[in-house]
């Protein structure tokens, strides 16, 4: 509760332009040298800060840090041509941005102390004048988030790593792929879905289609209809949430329980070794089930058969081969 009042206090940082008519639509701004300078300078009093949220063992360090951090970066934000600034040398900041350039999504996270992890960020649109859509990470008091409309100020946190841009009855679907560190015993990855409603950002959408047998079987239960996909996880397994597009679908690792702290505990849920897919079809993220065949029975690792050799029966002897000896080389005369 204490950080969410800290981010209120801090929200008219974020809140900059917002409810503004002038200068909706996008707009290209030039950046010129000397706000390039601007931003350079900015950045380089970015880097500590983010250095100190990223490494330090003390969580109050941590977390001030980032309500240093916050005002900074949104006066960086202000510089006319922001827009077209990268800010890829801030190493904490995830930055994605859609084909047509018309808004950018910032996130970043901070350990606490017990395993979990608070999220930012904020969405900045390619407006003439600065407008920003801070993202409030409300992930512990939403009820149900599988099956939740949601805003930027009550958003599920997560680092946004990947973003995939879908069209569906003249509606444009970014769906996002993220990581939630949730606690000390597991992690979540996430596909969320961003669009927008009257130019204003709304997250998730009912958009994935999951056979009934699927969301039955799933080792946790799942909510109907989805607007948005979790998958949990044990905290030391590897897990991949990743768009594929060498074959246009969305790849992850079917997961199962090893029973050892019941059935739907996400630290006892491990990936198996096959893959389970999403492919986009009639405007929805359709299910599809072992996708690659590569399904693993950990228990019974596949084995050489013991009673071959690469010859054939290992009672036989192998098969000779012969080399025919190179002629000797003959004296030139």
């Amino acid at each position: 509760m204490k950080y969410i009042i800290l981010l209120l206090v801090l929200l008219p940082f974020f809140a900059v332009g917002q409810g503004k008519k002038k200068g909706s639509g996008k707009v290209s701004v030039e950046l010129t040298q000397e706000n390039r300078d601007k931003l350079k300078m900015a950045e380089e009093e970015l880097n500590p800060l983010s250095f100190v949220m990223f490494t330090d063992t003390s969580n109050l360090e941590r977390m001030r840090a980032c309500y240093t951090f916050i005002p900074k970066f949104v006066e960086a934000l202000k510089v006319p041509g922001s827009f077209n600034y990268p800010f890829d040398s801030v190493p904490i900041i995830s930055t994605l941005y859609p084909a047509d350039s018309s808004f950018r999504i910032f996130t970043w996270q901070v350990a606490l102390d017990g395993g979990s992890y608070r999220y930012f960020g904020t969405i900045q649109m390619n407006n003439k004048d600065l407008k920003l859509y801070p993202l409030i990470d409300r992930t512990d008091s939403i009820a149900n988030p599988q099956d939740t409309l949601l805003s930027p100020s009550c958003w599920y946190g997560a680092y946004y790593y990947n973003m995939v841009e879908t069209k569906a009855k003249g509606k444009t679907y970014y769906t996002l792929f993220g990581f939630d560190g949730n606690d000390l015993f597991s992690h979540v990855k996430v596909m969320d879905v961003l669009h927008f409603e009257d130019s204003k950002p709304v997250f998730g959408a009912p958009i994935f289609e999951i056979p009934d047998t699927f969301a039955q079987e799933f080792p946790y239960p799942v909510r109907k209809p989805l607007t948005r996909f979790f998958v949990y996880y044990k905290f030391d397994a590897k897990l991949t949430l990743n768009y594929n597009p060498d074959d246009n679908i969305v790849v992850f690792d079917h997961i199962k329980s090893t029973h050892a702290f019941g059935k739907d505990v996400p630290i006892s849920l491990i990936p198996d070794g096959s893959y389970d897919a999403f492919e986009w079809k009639d405007g929805k993220w359709n299910y599809i089930s072992n996708v690659y065949e590569l399904t693993i029975d950990r228990g019974n690792p596949p084995l050489p058969d013991a009673s071959k050799n690469v010859h054939g029966d290992i009672n036989q002897e192998p098969t000779p081969i012969y080399i025919e000896p190179e002629p000797e080389p003959q004296p030139e005369p």
